[in-house]
């Protein structure tokens, strides 16, 4: 049997910011990039609202301007609990805010991934995945 790799939640209780959080992972969520590679026909291109680039996971959490005040809060908190957040790379930055790091605490994961849903309950995931 192949299972595949097991993804920590830090014992977060929020059934609906998990539910966003897991289709991020997967790459199976409301963005354009993702909705787009899976031919929802509701989605002609991937191009991000902003019409800056293809709306993905790393636009999304860290380019998009249509989310800069609320993004801003969200590195501010993620630096209060990993402080080297902001000198990582954008992929280290995305699993982090993804999945947590690794080498910290659960309860630093916890804070983490609770900002991480608190910015993606924020607007952009309000419709139905169609």
């Amino acid at each position: 049997m192949i299972r595949p790799k097991y993804n920590p939640v830090y014992y977060i209780n929020n059934a609906m910011g998990l539910k966003f959080l897991t289709r991020l992972r997967l790459n199976f969520s409301h963005l354009k990039e993702h909705k787009f590679k899976h031919n929802f026909q509701d989605t002609l291109n991937p191009l991000c609202g902003c019409s800056l680039e293809i709306e993905s996971t790393e636009h999304f959490f860290l380019r998009c301007q249509n989310y800069n005040h609320e993004r801003q809060n969200l590195l501010n908190n993620i630096s209060k609990f990993d402080s080297s957040f902001s000198l990582l790379c954008s992929t280290d930055q995305i699993n982090i805010l993804l999945y947590g790091n690794p080498h910290l605490k659960p309860e630093i994961n916890f804070e983490i991934l609770s900002c991480s849903i608190s910015f993606i309950l924020y607007k952009r995931f309000d419709e139905n995945l169609l």
